[in-house]
């Protein structure tokens, strides 16, 4: 009787292995990473009501498919001489989009859902700061966004570039 328990838990066993090694296998064949994306971009233009000498700036942490983001308005010379973007919380949340049908292939679309306390200064009346921001961008070859922040019923279209990041981004408060 000992002996059939063991052929079970055996034969179990051997069953166990292969699958997995056959979903490994798999997986190292198909299955990759999406492309990582700048941490910062800076927009080309400056937002409407804002200055003219100041840019949108798009913080962005990026876990695989998975995006957390930050808006904030900065001046154009220097993106990071604001001391406060350090401490700020990435309240936009959002995903790269994964084409279904070829796994190997990523779209540009990138989206992120949040609210945000960047236009305040600004002499902005489009953007409520209780209401939840849409921001949605193509990301271009040349590694460039462009796209589109939308809130009720405006929107604004802008362009942002990579800004060049040679220090690690300090780790934000949760």
């Amino acid at each position: 009787m000992q002996w059939r328990f063991m052929a079970f838990y055996g034969g179990t066993l051997a069953i166990v292995i292969i699958l997995f090694r056959a979903v490994t296998a798999y997986g190292e064949a198909n299955l990759t990473l999406p492309p990582t994306l700048n941490p910062v971009y800076l927009s080309t233009g400056s937002p409407p009501g804002c200055s003219n000498q100041s840019r949108l700036r798009l913080n962005i942490q990026q876990s695989g498919i998975y995006l957390n983001g930050a808006l904030s308005v900065q001046p154009e010379s220097d993106p990071t001489s604001n001391p406060a973007l350090r401490t700020e919380r990435m309240t936009l949340i959002g995903r790269w989009q994964i084409d279904r049908w070829q796994i190997d292939r990523w779209q540009n679309e990138i989206n992120l859902t949040g609210r945000t306390t960047a236009f305040v200064d600004c002499s902005v009346s489009w953007i409520d700061p209780h209401q939840p921001v849409t921001v949605q961008t193509i990301l271009h070859p040349d590694k460039s966004l462009s796209g589109q922040i939308q809130q009720a019923n405006f929107s604004w279209q802008f362009q942002a570039q990579p800004w060049p990041v040679d220090t690690p981004q300090p780790q934000l408060p949760h």
